[in-house]
């Protein structure tokens, strides 16, 4: 987009880049295994700038809601259109690290006045989808660095509530998430399973962890 009375120069600016420079694909020659591969690049010329991704998941494509919990897995890209609050209880104080497997408690705290709703036979309720993304760290993350889990919560709503138009206020969930030992950070996406709205955040799961980072 140009917000310009005369888009010459800009557009004989792209037009010079793209004579100057090419954007290659890669195509892996094996089935998708759910491993991180290094990637390099190299030019027989020098003097040459390229630019490429150090490295690159291989794996199936995952649901765009699976998709967009890696990616505040990953990069800390965070969205909140529900209003959820996410947090993982802290670890006890003094209480020692178990060596192989843990379990953190997620806590979700959802606005019922935001969720979309149904009516069925068994009366009125919403319905969250709730996606755990997470990254793997050490020996474990040449096997399988990325992992996703799903969990749907049936919300029931009291039908005199929703008929006098009241604020139903808030309810809270609880999901136990088990974890190896090494797991530092992960991925929490809640979403509507009747409306777009979602809310994504990354936790940290260490033993010093409250919350939201």
């Amino acid at each position: 987009m140009f917000n310009a009375n005369d888009p010459r120069a800009a557009l004989g600016e792209i037009a010079g880049q793209i004579r100057g420079e090419y954007a290659l694909g890669l195509t892996p020659d094996h089935a998708p295994e759910g491993r991180v591969h290094r990637l390099r690049v190299e030019l027989r010329k020098k003097g040459r700038r390229i630019r490429y991704t150090p490295s690159y998941l291989h794996t199936e494509r995952a649901e765009p809601g699976a998709s967009r919990t890696l990616a505040a897995l990953l990069t800390g890209l965070e969205e909140d259109t529900l209003g959820a609050e996410v947090s993982v209880d802290p670890w006890p104080a003094g209480a020692p690290m178990p060596k192989t497997t843990r379990t953190a408690k997620v806590r979700i705290d959802v606005p019922l006045a935001r969720l979309s709703t149904v009516e069925d036979a068994e009366g009125r309720h919403g319905r969250l989808r709730v996606v755990i993304a997470v990254w793997r760290a050490r020996a474990i993350a040449k096997e399988q660095p990325l992992e996703v889990r799903e969990q749907l919560i049936e919300v029931p709503l009291p039908p005199a509530v929703s008929a006098r138009g009241l604020d139903p206020g808030r309810r809270e969930f609880v999901v136990d998430v088990l974890l190896n030992a090494d797991h530092r950070e992960i991925g929490v996406g809640v979403h509507d399973a009747f409306s777009r709205l979602t809310t994504y955040r990354r936790l940290r799961v260490t033993p010093d962890a409250g919350g939201s980072p």
